[in-house]
């Protein structure tokens, strides 16, 4: 018995990673940390300050290498150095309280997962963090919180499963970054934005989702930028923001989501082009939308995953776009239609669908062979010749012609991959999508 009280101490003492979350409130408590819990290395939370406190420094700190979660609960304006923090290399997550006159910064901390980067009490400031300027790796999300600009910030790497989030920006004519080019990035998140310009990026070549919540007055032409993206939100906004040429070089996408938007720009300001959609639609909760017809560049086919909803959008008296008429034939039982206006109901857009069936229909026309070597043809066509537009995976239109029926297209010059092929009606009213798969 005697034994386990001693290893059980032994552990509480000794123990490379201190299980319990530390509260440091001010310099007295921060210099007798090593009196308190020895010469530990790491620790699973650490809470340091007070909102009056007077902390300059934190050398008593000098052994810890890790912490699992490192929280500055306020500004630290009296800090006069880092160099207790001379062996900590690796977090989970850093919160930090930003101040305008911050110039210090961890010196050997190399790999956080999440930082949250604060500057709240300053609002009309832009402060330049300097944190982090040893920093090599950040694995999960950067959040910047208030005013913040990352020209002092590490290189991040091109190819990264990082998660920008920005929000409460004010009044920046242009939010700039130190490394502005990424090929593949995990998401962005954007929220309670006002008159901000996202102008430093350079480059965002793939992005798994981007999320809007209640910005204003935003420019968000970068998302030109995008050559491929998953999911899109937009929600809670009161005033319009700006797309410029829009997602010109998105023509698929899993999921879209618009809720809760007092003012909504045209759909076809932030999709320009047509919109094959394989998962989700979702518009709901928009007090003021009046109509949908802007949706009408949006396709879908027969094998489309979850649902459609659109509902609880008061005002809303016009639905009549082609892509319900094929989810209600497609998937009757998935597509939700309810508590809108007296004129967007499942009833009048059935009538809609009755007189307004074009000569080129997605489920009665397909691509064969499918896979393809090099030639392909467009099966369900009519009588007459058809224009149609081939389409690079990025958005690039490779040819345009016209086809006609037991006509072929040749495409033995273009590299293997997938590429869509967008064929218009007679009327070159409507179009269909489908994707072309090239083998060799």
């Amino acid at each position: 018995m005697r034994l386990i009280y001693f290893l059980l101490l032994y552990i509480l003492v000794f123990n490379p990673l201190l299980s319990q979350n530390i509260n440091l409130l001010d310099q007295e408590q921060i210099d007798r940390f090593k009196q308190v819990y020895g010469n530990i290395k790491t620790i699973n939370s650490l809470s340091v300050g007070t909102r009056n406190d007077n902390i300059n420094n934190f050398d008593s700190l000098d052994n810890i290498e890790y912490i699992g979660r490192l929280s500055f609960i306020h500004p630290l304006e009296s800090l006069k150095s880092l160099s207790g923090f001379k062996n900590f290399r690796k977090a989970d997550f850093v919160s930090l309280f930003m101040s305008p006159n911050d110039s210090l910064s961890f010196p050997v901390l190399d790999t956080v997962g999440w930082i949250w980067m604060k500057n709240t009490a300053h609002p009309n400031i832009s402060i330049r963090p300097t944190y982090f300027k040893n920093t090599k790796y950040i694995t999960e999300t950067l959040t910047l919180d208030g005013n913040l600009t990352l020209e002092d910030f590490p290189y991040f790497a091109h190819n990264t499963s990082l998660t920008f989030d920005f929000m409460r920006f004010n009044n920046l004519d242009s939010f700039r970054l130190k490394n502005n080019r990424f090929e593949r990035i995990k998401g962005i998140y954007i929220s309670g934005n006002n008159n901000v310009s996202y102008t430093g990026f350079r480059q965002l070549d793939h992005v798994n989702y981007f999320i809007l919540d209640k910005n204003s007055n935003c420019d968000l032409k970068m998302v030109i930028l995008i050559k491929s993206i998953k999911k899109f939100e937009y929600r809670k906004h009161e005033a319009i923001n700006i797309f410029g040429e829009g997602f010109k070089h998105i023509y698929v996408i899993d999921s879209i989501k618009f809720t809760k938007n007092k003012v909504m720009p045209p759909f076809t300001d932030i999709f320009p082009n047509p919109l094959l959609i394989n998962d989700r639609i979702y518009i709901e909760e928009n007090p003021n939308l009046t109509s949908i017809t802007d949706f009408n560049n949006i396709y879908i086919y027969p094998g489309f995953e979850d649902s459609i909803v659109i509902r609880n959008n008061r005002q809303l008296n016009n639905c009549n776009v082609d892509f319900l008429c094929k989810a209600l034939e497609y998937m009757p039982e998935r597509t939700v239609i309810r508590n809108n206006g007296d004129g967007c109901t499942i009833e009048e857009i059935r009538k809609y669908c009755l007189v307004n069936t074009s000569d080129l229909q997605t489920d009665k026309t397909s691509v064969f062979p499918n896979p393809t070597d090099g030639y392909f043809k467009i099966d369900g066509l009519g009588d007459h010749a058809y224009i149609y537009k081939l389409y690079h995976p990025d958005g690039r239109i490779i040819s345009t012609g016209h086809i006609q029926k037991n006509h072929s297209i040749d495409i033995n010059n273009l590299e293997r991959g997938v590429y869509l092929i967008e064929v218009f009606s007679s009327d070159s009213r409507d179009s269909v999508v489908h994707k072309i798969v090239k083998m060799h």
